[in-house]
């Protein structure tokens, strides 16, 4: 039933009656009209449909549970951006050496194979502090001896499926490992990095004059990518030992400004 002009207007009451005719009537005309309204909990309501109709409301349905599926996963992520930014800020999370207990072979690619037994040692003083007791030197020590077990591991992993990819490749792809200098003079140094966290500024990559200006400026490169892959890992969720429940389950995460949904948005875009 359509209301002509001058007709007086419909009480609540009998727009609900209308509703409620035109959903028993004719459901797919009804999700046709209304279907960005629905949620996933609403499906249940259309079971009466003919088979005539079978076919419109199987696609408004197939609609309104995809669109869920896309809300809740960007509510998810923008509550995991927001909780980055919180972990970011607070320092301790991601700070260098927490970021390599998460993944010591990353950083080993990225950062730990350019320092020397210096720079080790003062990150590491920075990062324990010094210790105060027997028992905390001890703990260190473990500390230590469980991330280099843990990059060995990792190591060997992925030496296996290096080996396993060479013996299907073909000599010339083999060879692609060789440093040579290239026609603007550079020379890529090739860095044991896997194919999954292969990328342009993983290979360091110096000119033959004013080689420790870019061995320096590719450093900084590195650290950037590592720390990038670390915000990435966060947000995909592939941190094991992060309760994830306290961030995606969380409504004070709900809210976030316009500032950072457009950084957020400029972030998943990259």
């Amino acid at each position: 039933k359509s209301q002509q002009r001058g007709d007086p207007d419909l009480s609540a009451e009998d727009k609900v009656t209308l509703l409620r005719e035109l959903w028993a009537e004719q459901p797919a005309r009804f999700l046709e009209r209304y279907h960005e309204a629905l949620s996933v909990r609403d499906l249940g309501c259309f079971e009466h449909v003919t088979e005539e109709d079978a076919y419109l409301v199987n696609f408004y349905l197939e609609a309104v549970r995809k669109r869920t599926e896309q809300r809740a996963g960007t509510a998810i992520r923008n509550k995991r951006f927001a909780a980055l930014r919180e972990l970011v800020n607070a320092g301790e999370y991601f700070s260098e050496e927490c970021m390599r207990a998460r993944d010591p072979l990353l950083y080993e690619q990225c950062i730990g194979r350019f320092l020397s037994e210096e720079e080790v040692l003062a990150r590491r003083s920075i990062a324990t502090g010094t210790p105060e007791s027997l028992a905390d030197v001890l703990i260190d020590v473990h500390q230590e001896v469980e991330l280099r077990r843990r990059l060995q591991q990792q190591q060997d992993a992925e030496d296996d499926m290096e080996e396993e990819e060479e013996d299907s490749d073909d000599e010339n792809d083999m060879d692609q490992r060789e440093a040579r200098p290239n026609q603007a003079g550079f020379v890529s140094l090739g860095c044991k990095m896997s194919r999954r966290w292969q990328c342009s500024t993983c290979l360091l990559t110096v000119m033959n004059s004013n080689k420790d200006w870019y061995i320096i400026y590719e450093r900084a490169l590195l650290k950037e990518e590592f720390v990038s892959r670390m915000y990435r890992r966060f947000l995909d969720g592939h941190d094991q030992d992060f309760d994830y429940s306290s961030v995606d389950d969380n409504a004070d995460y709900d809210n976030l400004d316009i500032v950072e949904q457009d950084e957020e948005d400029r972030y998943f875009d990259e």
